[in-house]
């Protein structure tokens, strides 16, 4: 049984300098103004003591019982009170800095107003206390139970309150700025005008808390529950929450600029009108959230999940979106302009008018969507998929379609001025009315495209497979066509003037009345091609491959066919007019009715078996190969002529007058 003492005995002892009261019995004593500096008061009992403005500096008041004790306005620093009994205590303006409170029971005590600053509160129990105005500054409240304490004002700057519950607790006003509360549970409870700047919230449970308009600048908020919480106005910019589960919170006009929101939970979170300008959501669930009007200014949202959120009127200025699901969002009137949309699926979308002015949308899917009358300028599509996409009248300036495929694309009306188009497939596109002037398109796939009276004035369509394309009355003036496949292509009337076709194939294609004048032909295969009344005035056709083509009334005039292969070539009614032909391989060329100079360049010419019209002269030399032909007339019966001496052949002039076939 504890020893009990009365007040002068106590008195007489402690001005004797006894200091060790140790399991003494103090029990509904008044102690009011007692001198227990540095006393030792372990399992000391105070129940119901008055200890009112007690001096208990450094005393050690370990298992000491002070159940309803009376301590108001009491000197309690540097006391040592684990394991104490406070249970309804009053303590109110008490001064406890820097005591050691550890596994301390505080149930329902009052320390409104109490100085704990440096206090250590481990494990302590606090529910229902009243800690009004408490400073607890870098106090150590690890593992604290404090449920459904009132905090209203408490000074928490710097304070440990990691893993501690704080269920429905009230921390009105209360200052936890830098506070550490990683772990900790703050299920229900009130926040209402406090400070959370740079606290630490890292997997809390904050599930229906009321954080409205809260300060939580660079706050970390790492796997935090929040869950259905109240954040409308909440200040979170800089703030790290990653992790972090919001799912149903409201996050109206909330300040999330700059803050680190990967990984986070946001599903039907609501942030409309929320500022997330230069935040980062790498990873994030935004399913089905609300942003509409938000600003998303260079935030960065790569392989978010985007599904079903509305984005209505939002600002995605400069935003990354790389890798994000938009399936199903809404984008009415959001800000596309300068957006990185690199591999985001928007399959099926309605994007019609929409403005992605200078995005990025390398590798995205717009299959079978509607950009119709979208502002695309500039914008990149490397290889976007944007098979049977709706474009039509979609303005794509300058747009980079490298790569892309827009197979069964609807390009009707669509503005391509300057676009790069090099390697798309364009198979079964309609470009009805479209602008391609000055377009990129080397390596182009434009396979039985219909592109009659298209205008690619000046267009680089190296490498493009134009195989079975109809390109009558394009306008190709100045393109570059070189190593192009034109096999089987209709450019009947079709405008190649200084074209480049160098080494292109136009095997059996049509250029019936094309206009290839000065254009360049060098290497060219024109084997079977139809270029009846074609003007390739000035055209170089060196070393082209003119097997069996149609050149029947076309137009030659100063053309250069030097090594040209027109072996079986037609050019009935050609003229040849200062045309060369060094070298070139007229067998079986038919020249009948040709209009050619007076003195036709045949150097090194095979022209066996060529039919030629009357009154012919031919300049030749010694690579001439004429002596075979030379030979066949002196056989013949109704040679005209006298002998001719071979050796005259290399020495001026022949005269094959009247001789239609050599």
């Amino acid at each position: 049984m504890a020893k009990r003492i009365n007040l002068d005995d106590l008195k007489k002892s402690i001005s004797e300098g006894n200091k060790d009261f140790n399991g003494m019995d103090f029990s509904n004593n008044y102690l009011s103004e007692v001198n227990f500096m540095d006393a030792n008061l372990n399992n000391a009992i105070f129940n119901n003591a008055n200890l009112w403005r007690a001096n208990l500096i450094g005393a050690n008041l370990e298992n000491a019982n002070l159940e309803n004790a009376k301590l108001e306005i009491a000197e309690v620093n540097w006391a040592n009170l684990i394991n104490a009994n406070l249970e309804i205590a009053n303590l109110m303006n008490a001064s406890m800095k820097c005591s050691n409170l550890k596994g301390a029971n505080l149930k329902c005590a009052n320390l409104k107003g109490a100085n704990l600053e440096g206090a250590n509160l481990e494990g302590a129990n606090l529910e229902g206390a009243n800690l009004e105005n408490v400073k607890l500054n870098w106090t150590n409240l690890m593992n604290a139970n404090l449920i459904n304490a009132n905090m209203k004002g408490t000074i928490l700057v710097n304070g440990k309150l990691e893993g501690a519950n704080l269920e429905g607790a009230n921390l009105e006003g209360a200052n936890l700025e830098g506070a550490n509360l990683e772990n900790a549970n703050l299920e229900n409870v009130i926040l209402i005008n406090c400070n959370l700047s740079l606290i630490n919230l890292k997997g809390a449970n904050l599930n229906g808390s009321n954080l409205k308009e809260k300060r939580m600048i660079s706050a970390r908020l790492g796997n935090v529950y929040l869950m259905n919480a109240n954040l409308i106005k909440v200040n979170l910019g800089k703030a790290n929450l990653e992790g972090a589960n919001l799912e149903g919170a409201n996050l109206e006009e909330a300040n999330l600029e700059r803050a680190n929101l990967n990984n986070v939970n946001l599903q039907n979170v609501n942030l409309k009108g929320a500022s997330l300008k230069g935040a980062s959501l790498k990873g994030a669930n935004l399913f089905g959230a609300n942003l509409i009007d938000a600003n998303l200014e260079n935030a960065f949202l790569g392989y978010t999940n985007l599904k079903n959120a509305n984005l209505g009127g939002a600002n995605l200025y400069h935003a990354d979106m790389s890798g994000a699901n938009l399936e199903g969002a809404k984008l009415d009137g959001a800000v596309l302009r300068r957006v990185k949309f690199g591999r985001v699926n928007f399959e099926n979308a309605n994007l019609e008018k929409k403005d992605f002015f200078w995005a990025n949308l390398s590798g995205a899917n717009f299959k079978n969507a509607n950009l119709s009358g979208a502002n695309l300028m500039a914008t990149n599509f490397f290889e976007a998929n944007l098979f049977g996409t709706n474009l039509e009248g979609a303005n794509l300036s300058g747009a980079n379609l490298q790569e892309a495929n827009l197979e069964g694309a609807n390009l009707e009306g669509a503005i391509l001025d300057r676009a790069n188009l090099k390697g798309a497939n364009l198979e079964g596109a309609k470009l009805d009315g479209a602008v391609l002037r000055r377009v990129k398109l080397g390596r182009a796939n434009f396979e039985n495209a219909n592109l009659e009276k298209k205008d690619f004035f000046e267009t680089n369509l190296e490498g493009s497979n134009f195989y079975w394309a109809n390109l009558k009355g394009a306008n190709l003036e100045g393109a570059n066509l070189k190593g192009a496949n034109l096999e089987g292509a209709n450019l009947e009337g079709a405008n190649l003037e200084g074209a480049n076709l160098a080494n292109a194939n136009l095997f059996g294609t049509n250029l019936e009345g094309a206009n290839l004048q000065s254009a360049s032909l060098y290497g060219t295969n024109l084997q079977g091609a139809n270029l009846q009344g074609a003007n390739l005035q000035g055209a170089h056709l060196d070393r082209a491959d003119l097997n069996n083509a149609i050149l029947m009334n076309a137009k030659l005039v100063n053309a250069k066919l030097w090594n040209a292969n027109l072996e079986g070539a037609n050019l009935e009614g050609a003229n040849l007019e200062g045309a060369n032909l060094s070298w070139a391989n007229l067998e079986r060329t038919n020249f009948l009715g040709a209009k050619l100079p007076y003195y036709l360049h045949f150097q090194g010419a095979k022209i066996e078996k060529a039919i030629l019209s009357d009154d012919i002269k031919i300049n030749i030399n010694k690579d001439l190969e004429i002596w075979e032909i030379l030979e066949e007339k002196r056989k013949r019966k109704n040679f005209r002529k006298s002998f001719i001496n071979p050796l005259d052949a290399f020495e001026g002039d022949i005269d094959l007058y009247n001789e239609h076939y050599l």
